[in-house]
């Protein structure tokens, strides 16, 4: 790994760090028992390219209804990953341990 790697997995780290304290900010603010959607951040995988979005989908066992929105994530106007927000579902815990060892 090199030095730019290592600025950009800092500067990814840091914005990961803002959107948690962000979607905990949001949390506080709404009423009691509010179900709140889950946000995955979903990287570009070699393995899968264009692709990749629909792999995720797949091994996480996302149904259609699951799924509140994806967001692009993008470096200089390229696209690297998307923010996935979907209503997380017990069954969706062993697909995402799934993905976390698929998706490389």
């Amino acid at each position: 790994m090199g030095f730019l790697d290592n600025i950009r997995d800092a500067a990814e780290q840091f914005s990961g760090d803002q959107r948690a304290a962000s979607d905990q900010a949001v949390a506080a603010a709404l009423p009691p028992g509010t179900v709140l959607p889950r946000r995955v951040n979903v990287r570009l995988s070699p393995r899968f390219g264009d692709g990749t979005l629909v792999a995720f989908f797949g091994v996480v066992g996302l149904a259609p209804e699951d799924c509140y929105g994806v967001s692009p994530v993008q470096s200089n106007d390229i696209t690297i990953g998307w923010d996935v927000y979907f209503r997380s579902r017990p069954e969706h815990e062993a697909g995402l341990a799934s993905w976390a060892t698929t998706a490389g």
